[in-house]
């Protein structure tokens, strides 16, 4: 077989074995990413759900928002696994 024809065929395989390889790290992300969504909107539930009289309920509310909009982040990233996802916000005061 010519060295065209072997260049050729190592340049089919190459894409093959790429593309494959990358499929698989975009069904990771997406996985990984919904997790996150789980978490994040667990914890959101948690601090709507936690009324005591020992901490502000306004904060309370401001931490569930705040978790809220993390999971919306992170929802998006599952979407869209391809795109980069920026860092959260920092913690509300």
């Amino acid at each position: 077989m010519p060295t065209r024809r072997w260049m050729l065929v190592v340049v089919v395989v190459a894409m093959l074995i790429g593309g494959a390889i990358g499929g698989y790290r975009i069904r990771q992300r997406r996985r990984y990413f919904d997790l996150l969504v789980q978490v994040h909107e667990s914890r959101a539930d948690f601090c709507t759900s936690f009324r005591d009289h020992h901490v502000d309920p306004s904060f309370m509310d401001r931490v569930a928002d705040h978790e809220r909009a993390i999971a919306r982040k992170y929802r998006h990233g599952a979407r869209y696994p391809w795109l980069s996802v920026e860092p959260d916000p920092p913690w509300p005061k």
